[in-house]
């Protein structure tokens, strides 16, 4: 028995074979970029998405400069990134040739993910020729990557994460390349391929530093015995790059005001498990639960790291490596940490999961040497979890975006000349501008449409009631737009406050976030109270059984002809009321055939609820900003004269409809419930 598990498979040499294994790599390659790109774009973007995407359209200059204005509307800020700009150079190429949509957004992440996989092979290949590997490391290693969740979830944001692991390794696995082959063109092309993708390391993401100690140890090791000062000048050179590098990002970033805020103290108590669970099963699973999990990751990548470092015949052509490559960077991040926090989460050390994963494959191969069906137990235990984290992170609603594309199309839908939008906070206007119907507003404003956006709290935030209780008053309606996504810049929420103390709140709607908040709250400037009809109302005084008096009505301009078109309703209660009342509010058409069709319904208590009639003073003259909706189809064809209003209004609780008694304008229908009145179709202020 002992001896079959050892035996050679029957074969064995076939699953061997250049053949097979080209097949097996681009299989797996071509999973990869299934999984990631599938629902690519089901997701809305994020904050740090709208900055990459804010620092990737600006011009050159200020894209290489690292430099990100926020504008509240009337002021802005000019801060400097946390990153530098290669990643953003090529999606500044991306965006201008081919568009800004989120699939184009995230596909530099995409493409991280996708070439990990042929190139941690390559890495693993070279390791398992020179006998640091054993010889199943290769394609175990490109199946962790394919599979991996860390590598999915960040491979479907528009950021630098996916390129980083790969950036760690092609540098060095080129490095080893360019040291183990002969002189000549082959030899040049791979210095060439090694600087350039050094570079782009380097000017990728800070961290890339904490890497270059391996590259310098590297040329000290190889070169030594060739020219002792040319080994120590290169790495002597490539240890004060580091230095450089790393002195000029903290002075770009911490000589701002406030910056490093977002980073907390760290200890290797936190760092362990953070970075275990990330790179094993990803982000997209509770650690409480699958700790014993992470524990045998860990044992078995233990194994890996101990073999590979177990012999100095593996030492001496690069054997430490893959084990170096997973601790320097830990331990810089910790020596960093005693003078400034510069760690937020696993993310920020992605550079090292690509090691991690390859001391992973390692102790898997080893395993499958020395017991095969324990080996082939433990990958489909490791891959089992990794399929169960990627399940759960597009499934699952907590690891989604925030829904901002159905908050700008709710907002689009209900915007109407005279209001005012707030956006809070004002950070965030980039990814606001992407979703909502910002540039219709500034478009509208521009052709002399009272209607306006600002950015809440102001960015200079002393300023913000002072501001708001200038801007209030000269609109009819305020929407407030919050959300949750930046807590540091209003965490005790204070334009809620404000607005809940100074206006009359008239509406709420929620939409989906996994993490925070994200709102879209309407208000009137002031109580809808009025003394009398404005001129160009017209009067009506319905009757509706004695309770409810409809005294007059106002039709405007919708926005868009893809927006509700205003009409507002001055109600009177006739004497006190004990129910709550809603209303239904549509348009009807009749066609040249005589039939009717009722159009989409605005059917709701006024004001929300949030005034209910039960509280409605008697002789009180209430004004409601209502709406009905024409379909855009409908509202390019229909012509005067074929379009009624209505009006019905009925119990919330027994949906009981109030009988009309008697109107002075629009007619009551056959069955004396519902008030009918002509509707011209009024032209839209915006095509």
């Amino acid at each position: 028995m002992i001896t079959r598990l050892f035996s050679p498979l029957p074969g064995a040499a076939f699953f061997r074979s250049a053949s097979f294994v080209r097949v097996a790599l681009l299989l797996l390659i071509l999973l990869s970029f299934a999984r990631v790109v599938w629902r690519l774009n089901a997701n809305n973007l994020w904050w740090d998405e709208s900055l990459s995407l804010q620092r990737a359209e600006s011009d050159w200059w200020t894209l290489l400069r690292g430099k990100i204005v926020m504008f509240d509307g009337l002021e802005s800020v000019a801060s400097i990134d946390q990153h530098p700009f290669g990643f953003f150079v090529l999606l500044g190429i991306l965006v201008r040739f081919i568009g800004e949509d989120e699939f184009v957004l995230r596909f530099p992440a995409v493409m991280g993910t996708v070439l990990l996989v042929p190139v941690i092979w390559a890495m693993a290949r070279y390791g398992a020729r020179c006998s640091i590997l054993p010889p199943a490391t290769p394609l175990i290693v490109a199946t962790l990557a394919a599979f991996s969740p860390f590598f999915l979830y960040y491979g479907q944001e528009a950021r630098m994460y996916t390129l980083l692991p790969l950036l760690s390794i092609l540098p060095l696995y080129l490095l080893l390349r360019w040291f183990n082959t002969e002189p000549g063109a082959v030899r040049r092309r791979l210095l060439i391929g090694y600087g350039g993708t050094t570079v782009f390391f380097l000017v990728t993401h800070y961290f890339a530093v904490l890497v270059l100690p391996i590259h310098a140890l590297l040329f000290l090791q190889f070169l030594y015995k060739r020219s002792r000062r040319l080994a120590w000048g290169i790495a002597a050179g490539l240890l004060g790059l580091c230095l450089l590098i790393g002195l000029t990002a903290s002075w770009l970033i911490l000589r701002q005001p406030l910056s490093g805020r977002n980073f907390n103290p760290i200890s290797l108590q936190i760092l362990v498990p953070d970075l275990l669970n990330a790179f094993s099963l990803g982000l997209s699973v509770n650690i409480e639960q699958v700790w014993w999990l992470n524990v045998i990751f860990a044992l078995t990548a233990f194994v890996g790291a101990v073999w590979t470092v177990g012999r100095w015949s593996r030492l001496k052509v690069g054997g430490w490596i893959w084990l170096f490559g997973l601790l320097v960077p830990v331990l810089l991040l910790l020596i960093i940490n005693l003078f400034q926090p510069a760690y937020m989460n696993a993310r920020h050390l992605a550079i090292i999961s690509g090691f991690y994963l390859l001391l992973l494959a390692a102790g898997i191969a080893l395993v499958w040497q020395w017991l095969r069906f324990v080996g082939v137990g433990l990958m489909v235990l490791f891959l089992s979890g990794m399929v169960y984290s990627s399940f759960n992170y597009y499934t699952m609603p907590i690891y989604g975006k925030d829904d901002f594309a159905s908050l700008g199309v709710y907002l689009q839908r209900e915007l109407s000349p005279g209001d005012l939008v707030l956006l809070s906070p004002p950070e965030m206007l980039r990814l606001y501008r992407y979703y909502l119907p910002v540039d219709r507003i500034e478009e509208a404003r521009q052709q002399g449409i009272q209607i306006d956006w600002h950015g809440v709290p102001t960015l200079n935030i002393l300023d913000t009631p002072e501001r708001m209780s200038a801007l209030i008053p000269g609109y009819r309606r305020v929407w407030v737009v919050s959300s949750g996504m930046v807590p540091f810049v209003d965490p005790l929420r204070t334009v809620r406050s404000w607005m809940d103390t100074n206006a009359f709140q008239i509406r709420d709607v929620n939409f989906f976030s996994s993490q925070s908040f994200l709102e879209l709250d309407l208000y009137l400037p002031a109580f809808p109270e009025v003394p009398a009809l404005p001129p160009d109302v017209t009067p009506v005084n319905a009757s509706f059984d004695h309770k409810i008096n409809l005294v007059g009505y106002h039709v405007a301009q919708p926005l868009t002809p893809n927006s509700v078109i205003p009409v507002t309703l001055y109600w009177q209660a006739m004497r006190p009321l004990d129910a709550q009342y809603k209303y239904l509010l549509y348009l009807e058409m009749t066609g040249a055939d005589r039939q009717t069709t009722r159009l989409p319904v605005t059917e709701r208590e006024p004001y929300d609820g949030f005034s209910p009639t039960a509280q409605w003073l008697p002789d009180q003259l209430r004004v409601e900003y209502s709406d009905v909706l024409l379909p855009p189809h409908i509202y390019e064809t229909v012509a005067d004269g074929t379009l009624r209003l209505v009006l019905q209004i009925y119990d919330a609780a027994t949906l009981d409809t109030l009988p009309i008694l008697s109107t002075t304008h629009g007619e009551i229908a056959a069955e004396g419930h519902r008030l009918l009145f002509d509707f011209p179709v009024p032209p839209p202020n915006l095509p």
